[in-house]
Parts: structure tokens; C-alpha cells; sequence
């Protein structure tokens, strides 16, 4: 149910309306909400759209990645939409859809690649505790992987500027050496 892209289709937008679910939309621990591409109207009567709170794993190549929408959204064929049954908070599920990527690719046929069809992907288990203790699990992975975030936040903008340090110390140390050497023309014209 992956609308045509080839010329004269015109299912898919740049600026918005539903977004478009890619494996490289997998994985970040947020909600997707905003995607590089859109299906609009008709591009919607073509693809499979999935409610808000739906759970997406990659079944193709990148087996086992996982996300979660918080807007309608639609996905490629690459990607599995999984909602819960009334039973499992759905947040619930997609942490413990997020821990069983080992067991998405042990189950996944690889060929060439690996490939997670819709029947294979319902043979993996997962526990179900109590709703209540779903939710429990569910407030505390938010606050433990927040913090997480936070931290990589603050430590990735410290290596950023170690990085920039580290390049501002090489191209210092390259283009201002004694001033009593003699300099060779590379006889490369952009240098």
C-alpha cells in the first residue's frame, strides 16, 4: 500500500499533511511528528494510515528499529504499524517492542537482507503485567531515558567543542609553524 512515486503520481508532499514514516525516522525515543516527506489527500486514499499511538518496526533491513507516532501517520513497506489491544497501554508495548529487537531479527528471514513479515512479527512475545503496572514501567522508562537524553544533550555539546578545539589546534599547528621555515607552493590551486 506504498503510494507510486513515479512521474505524475502526486501522493506526496515536502510541506506537510500525513507524515510519511521511513526507517530513518526509527529509533530516536521521540514521538514522530514531523517527517522530510508527506502523503497528502490522495496519497492518504493509497496508503495505510495509522492512529496516533501507533508503535512502527522496521521489518526490512533495519529489523527491529522502533518508533512511535503521536499524530496520524502513514509508512513505507519497510515498516510494520502495531496498535494494542485495549489490554496493553500502548506505550507500554512500544518499550517492550523497543526491547525485543534481538528476538525481531532472530525471527526475521535473511536472504540478502533481513525481512520481518507481519505473521512473523506477531510469534514474538512479549510480558504483559497488570495495566497499571504497565503504566508504572511506562513513567519511570520516561523519566530514566529523559534524563538520558538530557545528559547525551549536555556531553554532546561538550564534544562538539572538543571537536572544534581539536580541529582549530591542527589547522594552527599546520598553517603557523616557525616562522624561519621556508613554505612550498603545492601547486594546488584551491590550497
Amino acid at each position: 500500500s506504498t503510494p507510486s512515486k513515479k512521474e505524475g503520481n502526486n501522493y506526496y508532499s515536502d510541506e506537510g499533511g500525513i507524515p510519511w514514516i521511513k526507517p530513518e525516522n526509527l529509533n530516536s525515543m521521540l514521538p514522530i511528528v514531523n517527517t522530510s516527506e508527506y502523503l497528502n489527500d490522495a496519497g492518504a486514499k493509497i496508503g495505510r494510515v495509522f492512529k496516533p499511538h501507533t508503535t512502527f518496526v522496521a521489518c526490512i533491513a533495519s529489523v527491529g528499529k522502533t518508533g512511535y507516532s503521536d499524530v496520524i501517520c502513514s509508512c513505507n513497506q519497510q515498516i510494520n504499524g502495531i496498535t494494542f489491544s485495549d489490554n496493553i497501554f500502548w506505550k507500554y508495548g512500544y518499550y517492550a517492542l523497543t526491547a525485543s529487537a534481538i528476538e525481531h531479527i532472530a525471527k526475521s528471514n535473511t536472504s540478502v537482507q533481513a525481512i520481518l513479515n507481519s505473521q512473523q512479527e506477531g510469534y514474538i512475545k512479549l510480558p504483559i503485567p497488570s495495566y497499571d503496572e504497565q503504566r508504572s514501567i511506562v513513567s519511570y522508562l520516561d523519566e530514566k531515558c529523559s534524563a538520558i537524553d538530557e545528559a547525551i544533550a549536555r556531553h554532546q555539546s561538550s564534544i562538539e567543542k572538543l571537536e572544534e578545539y581539536k580541529r582549530a589546534t591542527i589547522i594552527y599547528k599546520v598553517s603557523h609553524t616557525d616562522k624561519n621555515v621556508e613554505y612550498v607552493d603545492s601547486n594546488i590551486p584551491w590550497m
